[in-house]
């Protein structure tokens, strides 16, 4: 398969630690969740984490443009392809998340707790499961097109970077 006119093995070179460092990322998440769910709360649930596949998805590109000579349209590709691979495995890991491990009911009981708090009337648990389900399917098809793309804008600037640099 070609990716900017260059077959996958030209690629796979510069995004290779990324996607590796990215998948076992997500296989730790789960190992974690299934075994201390406790614990990947502490520390998965974090905002500040969701950055570091973007950052993974900047150095895929850079390293693709300063190591391999790549143009900044093969370093965009090098993060998307990062961004891709690691995100089809993220959903297969969310699914396992979602009905292996207390997940689901973690999210139902932490948008019970705030609709009480802040005062709002009081939704049917099972209706949340039901949303969350689905959500989730959509956004497992959605999250990796839209990943793809942060992938290859992250690519790019770190092709710029690599050059600035």
């Amino acid at each position: 398969m070609k990716f900017a006119k260059k077959e996958f093995s030209f690629y796979w070179p510069a995004i290779m630690w990324p996607t590796l460092i990215l998948v076992a990322w997500s296989i730790v998440g789960l190992i974690i969740a299934l075994t201390a769910f406790e614990s990947y709360k502490s520390i998965f649930a974090n905002q500040w984490l969701g950055l570091v596949p973007f950052l993974l998805f900047l150095i895929a590109g850079y390293l693709a443009a300063s190591d391999h000579k790549a143009t900044a349209k093969e370093a965009a590709w090098a993060g998307a392809l990062t961004a891709i691979i690691t995100s089809i495995v993220g959903v297969i890991v969310m699914f396992i998340l979602m009905y292996a491990t207390p997940y689901m009911q973690w999210g139902i009981d932490l948008t019970m707790s705030k609709a009480a708090a802040s005062g709002q009337a009081m939704p049917d648990p099972a209706m949340l499961k039901n949303i969350m389900s689905v959500t989730m399917k959509i956004g497992s098809v959605f999250g990796i097109a839209i990943n793809g793309c942060l992938g290859a804008l992250m690519g790019w600037l770190g092709s710029l970077l690599a050059k600035k640099f």
